[in-house]
């Protein structure tokens, strides 16, 4: 069987199948930097894992609904012509089967990350404010914070299959929405503390320190530190804008998502036969996007400091792109020469030299790799040798 989505609706589809993908993949390179740095355990780990799982749930999400479009509307019709009432609607919308499954994992995914990600801010916000405590303190609160993030949502979700509760829409939506909006909330008022005391900073030009990033400077411009593993660096303002107008649109976008669930419903109830029309198809699948794009936001925030790049550079970039960058941030011309295995052994088959461009036009330079091993150099100019990358 062949895709059921109309091909009206297919180009915007497969685009936001693709960004889909390059969303997924922003979280998998997120999850691989925290584990080469060792800190698999952090909140930014936590909230790689959780934007990671959500996107993943979201693009399957979005592969069924292109590839079984016509029956997925059916479906949904049905179940809202049968329960019409039922509150679960609005949080999850008209799901059904395996979509349904996939649809609380998305949810649980989130309302976990608003509550971490509002641990991550209240404990940036405990270093910038230089707030005391004991260490060991300190640590044991914040495994159990990290703790509590996890199993919260989880019994809030078990709850929501109480009766009692499912009678009422407003208690169910307030149980639903409780982690989420806290989180969401909490991470926005800290972010917006922490962005307060920057600006007061640079206003009195005082100094500026994050013990918790490693990040520290003097009249407000930040020190990038650049060892390996470090999270923050000069740009932390900035990224704790991106996230905090991010958190913003998240919460917009739950909201819209609530309201439309609701207005569907209302819809469906209204008809005698299942909508198939493609009127639907663009606000349908641009619902899709909000469960894809956090995986980014949380690498472009998190995973572009100065020791991350140069370690996907060192990593991804292939041999000819890092020659070519290095001959033109040097000014040196990077040449491959063949060498004879009697002078550089039996395995040996080339020698990258590093070639200063010639100062005058037909000027005949050369270097005899031979005598360069031996330490002649046979050239009008300085030469500089390396072993093959």
């Amino acid at each position: 069987m062949g895709v059921q989505l109309p091909r009206e609706g297919l180009p915007l589809g497969i685009g936001i199948l693709v960004l889909s993908i390059f969303c997924l993949l922003s979280g998998l390179l997120m999850i691989w930097l925290m584990f080469v740095h060792r800190k698999w355990f952090t909140y930014v780990a936590l909230m790689a894992y959780l934007t990671t799982i959500g996107a993943t749930a979201t693009m399957i999400l979005l592969i069924r609904t292109i590839i079984w479009w016509r029956d997925t509307r059916i479906e949904r019709f049905h179940r809202v012509v049968a329960d019409a009432d039922n509150p679960e609607l609005t949080i999850v919308g008209q799901a059904t089967g395996i979509d349904r499954v996939l649809s609380y994992i998305q949810f649980y995914s989130f309302s976990v990350l608003a509550m971490v990600a509002f641990l991550w801010a209240v404990a940036l916000a405990h270093s910038i404010f230089n707030l005391q405590g004991q260490e060991r303190i300190r640590h044991r609160t914040t495994i159990a914070a990290k703790m509590a993030a996890f199993i919260v949502p989880a019994i809030l979700l078990c709850l929501l299959e109480v009766e009692a509760i499912r009678q009422s829409r407003v208690a169910f939506l307030v149980i639903a929405d409780f982690t989420m909006a806290i989180g969401m909330i909490g991470t926005s008022i800290t972010l917006l503390a922490i962005l307060g005391k920057y600006i007061h900073s640079r206003y009195n030009m005082l100094a500026w320190h994050v013990r918790h990033g490693s990040w520290q400077g003097s009249e407000g411009a930040g020190v990038s530190g650049t060892s390996p593993g470090k999270v923050y660096d000069r740009w932390l303002v900035t990224r704790l804008t991106i996230a905090f107008l991010s958190v913003a649109a998240f919460q917009i976008t739950a909201i819209i998502y609530q309201v439309r669930s609701i207005g569907f419903t209302k819809a469906a109830t209204l008809r005698t036969e299942p909508d198939l029309s493609t009127s639907r198809v663009g606000g349908e699948f641009y619902l899709f996007i909000p469960g894809v794009v956090p995986a980014f936001i949380i690498l472009l925030v998190f995973g572009t400091t100065e020791s991350s790049l140069r370690y996907i550079w060192a990593k991804f970039a292939p041999r000819w792109l890092k020659r070519k960058w290095e001959s033109r941030s040097t000014g040196h011309e990077l040449r491959t020469i063949p060498l004879r295995p009697t002078i550089a052994g039996n395995n040996a088959s080339q020698l990258v030299l590093t070639v200063p461009p010639a100062t005058s036009r037909g000027s005949d330079r050369y270097v005899d790799a031979e005598a360069w091993i031996q330490g002649t150099r046979k050239s009008d100019s300085s030469w500089h040798g390396g072993s093959g990358l």
